[in-house]
């Protein structure tokens, strides 16, 4: 697996589906966009254009991938876990 999460600082459903992810201890990326929040040092931060370009239709966070392959959001990453 090769998971991407797209988030942004105070998102309740992120900060959930990272929680869910070191639950199953499966290692992922975190990608924050940057909405002009502080940026703290070690963390990654995209412009929004950056998920935008990679997903245009996305309108909520988080978004996770693995690799190409978009899951979806928190609902649909439990889904995927489940079934995976």
């Amino acid at each position: 697996m090769n998971i991407t999460i797209y988030s942004q600082p105070n998102c309740t459903y992120c900060d959930q589906a990272k929680a869910l992810m070191k639950s199953k201890n499966i290692a992922y990326t975190e990608l924050i966009l940057n909405v002009g929040q502080k940026q703290l040092e070690g963390k990654a931060y995209v412009p929004v254009q950056h998920l935008k370009d990679r997903y245009p239709e996305a309108k909520t966070l988080p978004q996770v991938f693995d690799g190409k392959h978009r899951i979806g959001g928190f609902a649909e990453l439990q889904k995927w876990l489940r079934h995976d």
